[in-house]
């Protein structure tokens, strides 16, 4: 895993140039399979999109909700495993899940502050999103299945997760 201050390292935000030409209404930006963080600027977010950072914002939205469902449905075989390969395996297979199973295709997604947006050339207050590495999505599916260890906890998140 990675240190509090590595984690810190990969979520903070990176310069980039903004999309040549923001997607319009409903259309979706190219789901970017392996390239890193700050290449890209999105406005419009799919579905599917799993946007990192706290508050209810990425919380509610459908893409996290998802993620969640996801990793509650492995979240057993992870906590019953001492293997850290497995842990690793079972890790990466969600992110993959989320960026090439889901239709339209996921993403890993954090807000860029205001004044970086600005700098970029977007509108001040503008919602602005970049992609986080692999390495910070994969932090964040381990995460989510290390929460609520407890066995009961987790017996009664996938008896919710199943009604």
């Amino acid at each position: 895993g990675l240190s509090p201050s590595q984690r810190k390292l990969l979520c903070s935000p990176k310069m980039a140039t903004p999309q040549a030409a923001p997607p319009g209404p409903g259309q979706l930006p190219p789901s970017s399979g392996g390239r890193g963080e700050g290449d890209e600027y999105f406005t419009h977010l799919s579905p599917n999109d799993v946007l990192c950072g706290r508050g209810s914002g990425p919380n509610d939205h459908s893409g996290n909700v998802k993620f969640r469902q996801l990793v509650i449905s492995r979240k057993a075989e992870y906590l019953s495993t001492n293997a850290r390969q497995t842990k690793a395996r079972i890790a990466q297979e969600i992110v993959d899940h989320v960026k090439t199973r889901m239709v339209p295709p996921g993403r890993f997604l954090k807000k860029v502050d205001n004044d970086s947006a600005v700098e970029a050339g977007f509108r001040r207050g503008e919602e602005v999103w970049t992609l986080v590495t692999e390495d910070v999505a994969l932090e964040k599916a381990k995460q989510a299945l290390r929460q609520n260890r407890d066995k009961h906890l987790v017996a009664a998140e996938l008896a919710e997760y199943q009604e």
